[in-house]
């Protein structure tokens, strides 16, 4: 049984196919998405089923939403802090954005590891960027939700090469946070435009920005949202996730 971590086994075995009549000897190879499935099977393998990522997380109720925000709208980033996740991407935006309005509509936390070899570039831009821009520190396993339900969205800006299902794609929706993403790699399959947050195209910082804008300026239903992504995270509870592995593991053992 292999439970693949991330999204890059598609990208691997076509530049080594060699490995497909391998991998088909194994009882079963669990993916995070239905989209990674369907891109596996088109290569020839057959053993292929759907694991999402999961967490053993407390989702919150809707008892627990207070729509408590205002300006300046509080976002964040929850990721390993480096270039490919976007964090330079979301630090423009987020500067450029309060330029347009001619004001600070909106504050940026950054939570994560850095990267060992992005801790100078990473220094150098917060030491560059407006003090509503701040690291806030790693935030410890079962504190995510306590911290996350706090915010306005958050944002995943990532293009990183290896993204398959993030895990703090999770810890927001567990916490109620919807969340402002990329289309990179299977981020539409898991974040639902405009019901659990929205999606731009990648590197696209012009619709990024027109993403936030809109944010201020359209009406739509942010409660709703919230209570959507609580609603959507009980599937990645790990109780409810892994009901099919556990039975395919009892078959054999």
């Amino acid at each position: 049984f292999y439970v693949v971590i991330g999204g890059w086994l598609f990208d691997f075995l076509l530049d080594n196919i060699k490995f497909v009549d391998k991998l088909n000897k194994l009882n079963g190879i669990y993916v995070e998405t239905h989209s990674m499935k369907n891109n596996l099977e088109s290569i020839g393998l057959k053993n292929i089923k759907y694991l999402p990522n999961f967490k053993n997380i407390r989702v919150l109720g809707n008892n627990d939403i207070v729509d408590n925000h205002f300006e300046p709208f509080k976002l964040c980033t929850f990721s390993r802090v480096m270039k490919e996740k976007g964090i330079e991407d979301a630090i423009n935006t987020v500067i450029n954005v309060n330029n347009y309005f001619k004001r600070e509509v909106f504050c940026l936390d950054i939570y994560g590891q850095i990267d060992n070899n992005y801790q100078f570039t990473f220094n150098e831009l917060l030491k560059n960027s407006p003090s509503y821009v701040k690291y806030k520190g790693i935030v410890e396993y079962d504190k995510s939700v306590d911290i996350l339900k706090e915010y306005y969205f958050l944002l995943f800006p990532t293009y990183y090469n290896g993204e398959g299902f993030a895990g703090t794609l999770i810890d927001a929706f567990a916490s109620g946070l919807p969340v402002i993403s990329t289309d990179w790699k299977y981020n539409s399959e898991i974040v639902i435009d405009k019901i659990t947050g929205f999606t731009y195209p990648t590197r696209d910082n012009v619709m990024f920005e027109k993403v936030l804008i809109s944010i201020i300026n359209e009406k739509f239903d942010y409660l709703n949202m919230r209570k959507e992504c609580m609603k959507y995270a009980s599937y990645f509870k790990t109780e409810n996730a892994i009901i099919n592995l556990l039975k395919d593991l009892e078959s054999v053992y």
